[in-house]
């Protein structure tokens, strides 16, 4: 579960941020990326319900040892086809990093859904910088 910090809920911009992130994140299917369930509020807090995942991010993975080459070349794959599929329905993750990839036990990749926030205008969505 994703919430919004404490004293943002009456934030609109952040209200409003939060409501496109999980439309977008919501309007995706794929394996390679984190499933979003629900969003909503609960009391005065709101939230994103995501998949739950066992393993740990890239980022923890490769400052614990190099990555062999089969291992790089299978995440980075992964990692693109998640990217290829989120761009083909509109959406535009804008913080790819290491800490917001996932990788499973059984060494597949799940892109976060944090930071997806923006959808293309042709989706009917607002642009944001």
């Amino acid at each position: 579960m994703k919430f919004l910090s404490e004293g943002i809920p009456h934030d609109s911009r952040a209200l409003e941020r939060l409501h496109l992130e999980a439309c977008a994140a919501a309007s995706l299917n794929h394996p390679n990326i984190c499933t979003i369930y629900e969003s909503g509020r609960a009391g005065d807090q709101f939230f994103i319900a995501m998949e739950y995942l066992e393993g740990t991010t890239l980022k923890h993975r490769i400052t614990q040892k190099p990555l062999d080459i089969e291992t790089m070349v299978s995440l980075g794959i992964q990692i693109i086809d998640g990217l290829t599929a989120a761009h083909g329905q509109g959406v535009i993750h804008r913080d790819i990093k290491p800490a917001n990839i996932f990788v499973t036990e059984q060494g597949h990749v799940k892109i976060s859904q944090r930071k997806i926030s923006e959808r293309l205008v042709k989706h009917g969505l607002p642009r944001r910088a």
